[in-house]
């Protein structure tokens, strides 16, 4: 797994922050430790003042919780709540992602030929019929949906007759009938959206 670096325009810390309280700390304790020069408690706390803010990022990959007089900081928690959040919007990008997706394939098909899809589709499942034109179009449309793999190739176009009903001759394949049942879905939310 790759750690990604920090924003530094998303960190409620300024960048320059870390860099100007280690040199004020460090200046305190040169000035504390050169009057006496003795290591005394205000001397070692400027001294891991100025360190700081160069421990916590070590401390937040190596250690759970840290326990301060003034209070407990719990690295761990926070790191969670870090990656719920990023696996929070990694999942939002994924779902555009996918309906986007979704659309280009599902409107890659013009009206007329998924019409002709869709109503085969619904008068075989309602057992109905559906007619065969022989204008010249409607066997280049059922061509083109069988090639395409909507279509199962057990049936020969140049054979059907005008007027023949192509249920029961013309059959859709699982990725015919997923198509519609897709588009059809994809179609009423949209409409519902409006």
């Amino acid at each position: 797994m790759t750690q990604t670096r920090p924003d530094p325009q998303k960190s409620p810390i300024p960048r320059y922050l870390p860099f100007a309280l280690s040199a004020t700390a460090l200046t305190l304790a040169v000035l504390h430790l050169s009057d006496i020069f003795k290591l005394d408690e205000i001397g070692l706390g400027l001294i891991l003042l100025a360190t700081l803010p160069w421990l916590i990022p070590l401390l937040r990959n190596h250690v759970r919780t840290l326990e301060l007089p003034f209070g407990k900081v719990d690295f761990l928690e926070q790191r969670i709540e870090k990656q719920e959040e990023r696996i929070s919007d990694q999942q939002e990008t994924i779902e555009r992602q996918q309906d986007t997706i979704n659309q280009l394939v599902l409107y890659s098909m013009s009206y007329w030929i998924f019409e002709l899809l869709s109503g085969l589709y619904h008068q075989t499942q309602d057992g109905g019929e559906y007619l065969f034109r022989d204008d010249g179009t409607m066997d280049k449309d059922l061509r083109f949906l069988r090639d395409r793999g909507y279509l199962t190739l057990d049936f020969q176009v140049g054979s059907l007759q005008n007027g023949q009903n192509l249920v029961g001759v013309v059959k859709l394949t699982p990725a015919g009938n997923h198509f519609v049942e897709l588009r059809e879905k994809f179609e009423r939310e949209s409409h519902l959206k409006k």
